[in-house]
């Protein structure tokens, strides 16, 4: 397979194992998108070892849902509803504990309302020998490229409001900021930082552990598309969504 500009090759000592990696989801009453996450998960190759689904208490179908996907995802789901609404914040923080438990490598975080591209887990693998905390790309609900701010201004602490240039060779940025929409975090830095903080609720909870991950390991944005939105909607899981 070619590998795109800036992609680092990989060898069998360092390749990339997909079973080791955990996609973690947060919800809350959206049925209708999270089907159409898990309907992509099914499509996957590869697919993670786990998917982790986090339930904020939802009041819709979303219990009949996940268990109607059970035995078709693929790969093994693992259900946790909490009893009350904690948030993405609070979602998160569970969902990267259970994968932490489970002895998940990788962790991917994502909100309910993104689709995975197939060769999403790849790309994200290929980059996985060089760093610990990396972020790919999506394309936004029309099809053009969503733009996120990955970069703040720590005496400010707040995104740097002006677009950087593009990507070079090199086919990566550094990042000191973090979104839970798509976070790809290994299990050395959650063990050096510890969970996200749930007292967040929904804002700045991924921000500030993308911030204390890039501290501890060359945290990055890689020119990688992973991840696309189906339709426009206002997250109720991460800020870095809209």
């Amino acid at each position: 397979m070619p590998q795109p500009a800036g992609s680092p090759e990989m060898t069998s000592a360092t390749a990339f194992d997909p079973a080791t990696a955990t996609i973690a989801i947060v919800t809350y009453n959206r049925s209708g998108l999270l089907t159409r996450l898990l309907e992509s998960i099914i499509v996957m190759d590869p697919k993670p070892g786990h998917v982790v689904i986090v339930d904020n208490a939802s009041t819709d179908d979303t219990t009949e849902v996940v268990e109607s996907f059970r035995e078709r995802l693929g790969t093994e789901l693992v259900y946790r509803r909490l009893d009350s609404n904690t948030g993405g914040s609070g979602g998160f923080s569970e969902g990267m504990r259970v994968a932490y438990e489970l002895g998940s490598q990788w962790m991917w975080l994502m909100d309910d309302d993104v689709e995975v591209i197939p060769d999403g887990l790849a790309k994200m693998g290929r980059w996985a020998p060089k760093f610990k905390s990396i972020q790919g790309r999506r394309y936004d609900y029309d099809g053009s490229e969503f733009y996120w701010q990955y970069r703040i201004a720590e005496p400010l602490a707040i995104p740097i409001p002006f677009a950087p240039a593009g990507f070079d060779a090199s086919g990566y940025k550094p990042m000191n900021s973090g979104c839970f929409e798509g976070m790809f975090i290994h299990r050395d830095i959650v063990t050096q930082i510890g969970l996200p903080d749930p007292r967040f609720f929904i804002y700045w909870d991924d921000q500030m552990y993308g911030w204390l991950a890039s501290r501890r390991t060359a945290s990055v944005i890689v020119d990688e598309f992973v991840r696309a939105a189906p339709v426009r909607s206002s997250s109720t899981t991460s800020a870095c969504a809209t």
